[in-house]
């Protein structure tokens, strides 16, 4: 009778053996649905403990993929804006929950079955708002007619003249990725006249009363912020990347010399790769059109991660307690451990140095208030898509649920994911369970935040990737770096 070794509870497994379990999920991942390339990152307690390339960055060159490969990250973008949006709130210059037009005079107030109803920043950054995506099927309704019956246009407004041969028809792929506006190839060259796609059409349903994802939604958030800020949405982009280091992160454009930038994918209809029909993201820079590196989403993630753990110091006003049905709960011992040096095993990439400077840094505070993360983190009523989903603000959050003893169990996680032409991606944020806060604790001990992040991007379209990222923090949530 073979014997079973038991492991100790808690931590139990080297970084080594994290490594290899998470290589070849990734490799799974790579061969199960045929991309060209697949790029990875990993930080535990906010230090990157291991990246890696497979595959190509460009197939017809012969380079890999390495973690300075710079891909699109689609609909993570939502995120990144998401901060913005935050930060523009808590400076005093956006209410959430105004009317839009006091941001956009020029978005046109709206009306649902012949009553008029207020669009807020609010509803936006939610997916409630009722603004549509790229699918104009509800405008064939009775009552879009009747909606749309007032406005500037009667039909669907005309979208640019390059869009109009779609190339989705000689491409292997269903749902969304049919729809003509993924294929907007004219440069539109303002947020204005990126409003202009949608802005005179009717609203597909009432605003707050049921979830509707939508990109065109978080171009509306961008004129928001232009209106509230009085700067550019570019402008806004990358002074956040400049503020958090994000050295690696761009508006997509097609223009700029982007250095490592990776070649993008599609499939025909003969499932044969070829390269990603040309397109032009500027129609969506806030809710889908941005290019990164997995490292710098990593370093993204535990910013958001920090805002959201780091708490004052002894005595002063502290964030509000998490809820226990969607957050961790707070650790018993809040000692800090050090983290020690591994050698990095053959044929994987392991970094020489922490991400962000974890250590050296938990005295400052976050990008974010605490208080902010908690909101932005809080699931919101009303955004449940699936059996589990549900959609924060600008971001996705699993609440933790454990119905019963040995069956399955979900940790608290948050994450988004993207998709875009010739790209897929994903961002997720494990927390570790009963982590502790970040910041300083009684007699001024300081606690470096803790969780586990991980960022995966690919260069074909249309790849799942959210249970491979979960299954490879899982992993790493049982490394000691003890």
């Amino acid at each position: 009778m073979k014997m079973v070794k038991q492991r100790r509870p808690g931590k139990s497994l080297s970084l080594k053996e994290a490594m290899e379990q998470a290589t070849d999920l990734c490799q799974r991942r790579k061969d199960e649905c045929g991309s060209p390339g697949l790029v990875v990152a990993v930080s535990v307690d906010g230090q990157l403990v291991w990246t890696q390339g497979l595959g190509y960055a460009d197939v017809e060159n012969r380079l890999p993929c390495k973690p300075e490969s710079v891909m699109r990250i689609a609909s993570i973008s939502k995120s990144i804006t998401m901060a913005a949006v935050a930060k523009a709130m808590e400076n005093g210059d956006l209410d959430l929950d105004k009317p839009v037009q006091a941001y956009v005079p020029q978005f046109p107030e709206k009306t649902v079955n012949g009553e008029k109803v207020t669009v807020t920043t609010r509803q936006l950054v939610s997916h409630l708002s009722g603004v549509r995506h790229y699918s104009k099927d509800y405008f064939k309704t009775k009552d879009a007619a009747k909606d749309n019956a007032s406005s500037a246009t009667t039909t669907a407004p005309a979208v640019p003249a390059a869009e109009k041969k779609n190339p989705s028809k000689t491409l292997a792929v269903t749902g969304e990725f049919l729809l003509e506006e993924y294929y907007i190839k004219d440069k539109l060259d303002s947020t204005e006249s990126a409003l202009a796609l949608f802005k005179d059409d009717p609203l597909v349903h009432k605003p707050d009363s049921k979830f509707l994802y939508t990109t065109h939604g978080w171009t509306l958030i961008a004129a928001v912020l232009e209106g509230a800020t009085k700067r550019k949405f570019p402008d806004l982009i990358r002074l956040l990347i400049s503020d958090l280091g994000l050295d690696s992160t761009y508006l997509d454009e097609n223009e700029p010399l982007i250095y490592n930038r990776s070649r993008f994918y599609v499939r025909n209809k003969n499932h044969h790769l070829e390269n990603a029909p040309y397109v032009d993201c500027a129609y969506k820079y806030a809710g889908g059109g941005m290019l990164s590196t997995v490292t710098d989403l990593v370093h993204f993630g535990n910013a958001m991660l920090y805002s959201y753990q780091y708490r004052e110091a002894h005595g002063s006003q502290t964030a509000q307690k998490q809820d226990s049905k969607t957050a961790p709960p707070k650790d018993i011992n809040t000692t800090p451990q050090p983290r020690n040096a591994v050698t990095p095993t053959s044929g994987m990439h392991q970094p020489s140095s922490d991400l962000g400077s974890a250590h050296h840094s938990c005295n400052l505070p976050g990008y974010l208030k605490p208080a902010t993360m908690q909101q932005i983190w809080q699931p919101v009523e009303k955004t449940q898509h699936s059996k589990d989903n549900l959609y924060a603000m600008g971001w996705e959050v699993m609440p933790e649920k454990r119905k019963f003893g040995f069956g399955r169990s979900q940790p608290f996680y948050v994450y988004h994911t993207g998709a875009a032409i010739g790209a897929s991606s994903v961002l997720l944020i494990l927390p570790t369970s009963n982590s502790g806060e970040v910041g300083k604790g009684d007699d001024s001990v300081v606690t470096p935040l803790k969780g586990v992040t991980v960022a995966i991007i690919t260069n074909l379209i249309k790849v799942s990737l959210t249970k491979t990222a979960l299954n490879v923090a899982k992993v790493f949530d049982q490394v000691s770096l003890d």
